[in-house]
């Protein structure tokens, strides 16, 4: 896959309340501007895509909703707090694409 020079670091909050970083080296990064209308006007944000390879994928890692996904090296989180300064959003939707020439996660959120 093109483009999936990146490093990002999925994190985790475990049975016992503790976050869980896993550090996963070549993905793609793509945030959009996103403008969408309510009621009091118009509301900007950004839209994060990251497509991982399934290659580059840990073993019995998968992103799921509700995780968090830093962009860079995060070594250790204690309150999602600590990512402040980390380009970060939490994941809401991630597509299983393992299949056909491409396979990779796509993972997505604000």
């Amino acid at each position: 896959m093109l483009m999936c020079s990146e490093t990002v670091t999925l994190v985790r909050l475990d049975e016992n309340d503790e976050y869980q970083c896993t550090v996963i080296e070549g993905a793609s990064w793509y945030g959009k501007a996103q403008i969408t209308q309510q009621q009091d006007g118009f509301v900007g944000g950004m839209v994060v895509k990251v497509r991982i390879p399934e290659e580059h994928m840990p073993d019995g890692v998968t992103p799921g909703a509700k995780d968090v996904l830093a962009r860079g090296r995060v070594e250790t989180v204690n309150t999602l707090q600590d990512l402040k300064r980390v380009e970060h959003f939490k994941i809401m939707a991630v597509g299983d694409n393992r299949r056909g020439r491409n396979p990779h996660w796509a993972v997505s959120g604000a």
